[in-house]
C-alpha cells in the first residue's frame, strides 16, 4: 500500500524564495516510467476570497496549492513554453506529473482564471499580471 506524503495544501511562503523558480517549476518528464497523477478531471483552478493572502487555489490532485497571481502567472508561462508535453510541476516542493492533456488543461484553467483576476485586479486599481 502506497502512503501519500503530499500535504493536503500549500502557501507561498512569507518571503519570497529564488522567485519563481523556488515556488514553481515545469520540466518535461522523464520517461521513466512514474505514471502521471495529475488528469484533467482532476485539475482545477478557483479565485480564492478575502480570507486568504494568495488569489489563486490551483487543485492538483489530492493537494490545494495557493498561489499569488504573479507566481500562477509564471507556472502558465512554464506550462506554455513546454507545449502540452508530459511535465513534472513542482508547487512549493511538491512535485506532480501530468501528461500532456492534463498539462494543457492546468494551463488553460489558470489562463481563464489569471484573466478574471487581472480583470478584478484593474477595476481595483491594481497592475494586472
Amino acid at each position: 500500500m502506497t502512503t501519500n506524503t503530499a500535504p493536503t495544501e500549500t502557501h507561498e511562503p512569507d518571503f519570497p524564495t529564488n522567485w519563481p523558480h523556488g515556488h514553481v517549476a515545469v520540466d518535461r518528464a522523464e520517461r521513466d516510467g512514474a505514471a502521471p497523477d495529475l488528469l484533467t478531471s482532476n485539475v482545477a483552478v478557483t479565485i480564492t476570497d478575502d480570507t486568504e493572502d494568495e488569489c489563486l487555489a490551483l487543485d492538483m490532485g489530492e493537494t490545494r496549492h495557493f498561489l499569488h497571481s504573479s507566481t500562477a502567472r509564471e507556472l502558465s508561462n512554464m506550462l506554455l513554453a513546454l507545449n502540452g508535453q508530459p511535465v513534472r510541476i513542482t508547487v512549493h516542493g511538491v512535485e506532480h506529473r501530468a501528461g500532456g492533456a492534463a498539462a494543457r488543461a492546468l494551463n488553460k484553467e489558470l489562463m481563464t482564471k489569471i484573466k478574471e483576476w487581472n480583470r478584478t485586479a484593474v477595476a481595483a486599481g491594481m497592475p494586472p499580471v
